[in-house]
């Protein structure tokens, strides 16, 4: 999907940005082409235009490496952080203070993923967006004149709406080192990171979420954006997310785990109806945004063979169910 920037029409032919997609694609569910393009020749034009808006990468849920402030070890960066286990609280939230939003530890994002065991993902955009796209990679923060993409990396575990607020600092900070007031920048995001940048353009930094209230959208992030182009973003929600919360993800993240992170909750259905049926294929008028159905049901943690739940834990899965809602 690609969003144009509001007010500016689109430019004519074929868009460097339409290549993402096919390389995301073939990144993630391999390749079964038996013919092979010449992408360089293809967006020749594209890639020589000289009047581009820079553009910052947003990477999806998973695709940040984590390390532990202090000791600098790698908790979620390497291969083996995926299949093997490692200390029980290494990638779990604190769930002892509300709001949830408040539960931090010390943990902290410090690249992006750019290959999964020795295949490239997220590097192969990254090198489209340079080798073909004819963009300088820069550090988001570290900018420098002649910089014409970052990439915007944050912890996937937390609230999108923290990542958000945070995505509109790391502009803002782009625009002040680089003395460049009206600059706009394209937004690439995959998957969840199409969350994150949907929120700052209907709202920019301003958190409107936690207070309960229904605001009108703003669209405050506008102004610094010139196109929203999003990969594999699940606007309406997926129930993936809630076979990962009962199931976990990997063997580091087990249902307890998952358990403790806002942005899981967020990639549910925006509609808490309508996504179950019982044996016969009819639909069951179940809440998915009740906890009190997830207690009943035995879901993620509330399942009875992993110990039950705790009135906290109950709590916290309300306020994250608020969350998303």
């Amino acid at each position: 999907m690609v969003i144009p920037r509001p007010g500016r029409p689109r430019v004519s032919g074929t868009s460097w940005l339409l290549l993402l997609v096919p390389i995301l694609s073939l990144a993630s569910a391999g390749c079964f082409m038996t013919r092979k393009f010449d992408v360089e020749q293809i967006h020749q034009e594209s890639a020589t235009r000289q009047s581009r808006d820079p553009v910052i990468f947003i990477h999806g849920f998973i695709g940040s490496k984590l390390k532990n402030r202090h000791t600098h070890e790698s908790v979620w960066g390497r291969f083996m952080n995926a299949i093997k286990r490692g200390k029980t609280d290494d990638l779990d939230l604190p769930i002892d203070r509300m709001p949830i939003t408040e539960n931090r530890d010390d943990l902290v994002p410090y690249a992006i993923y750019e290959s999964v065991a020795g295949v490239k993902f997220y590097g192969a955009i990254l090198d489209a967006l340079s080798r073909v796209g004819g963009y300088h990679m820069g550090d988001i923060n570290n900018p420098r004149p002649g910089d014409t993409c970052f990439v915007y990396y944050y912890d996937w575990r937390r609230d999108n709406v923290e990542s958000a607020i945070n995505l509109g600092r790391a502009i803002r900070q782009i625009k002040a080192r680089l003395r460049a007031p009206d600059m706009r920048f394209d937004l690439v995001a995959h998957s969840m990171g199409g969350l994150v940048a949907e929120y700052y353009l209907k709202y920019g930094m301003e958190d409107v979420v936690s207070d309960g209230a229904v605001h009108e959208v703003t669209y405050a992030g506008a102004p610094n954006i010139g196109r929203l182009v999003l990969l594999g973003t699940p606007l309406q929600g997926t129930m993936g997310a809630f076979r990962i919360l009962n199931t976990g993800f990997s063997r580091t993240m087990s249902p307890e785990v998952v358990f403790t992170m806002p942005a899981i909750y967020q990639l549910l259905p925006h509609d808490g109806h309508s996504h179950f049926v019982d044996p016969q294929g009819d639909p069951l008028d179940v809440d998915l945004y009740d906890a009190s159905v997830w207690v009943r049901n035995g879901w993620s943690v509330f399942n009875p063979r992993r110990g039950g739940s705790s009135h906290a834990t109950s709590a916290s899965v309300r306020e994250a169910l608020m969350i998303r809602r």
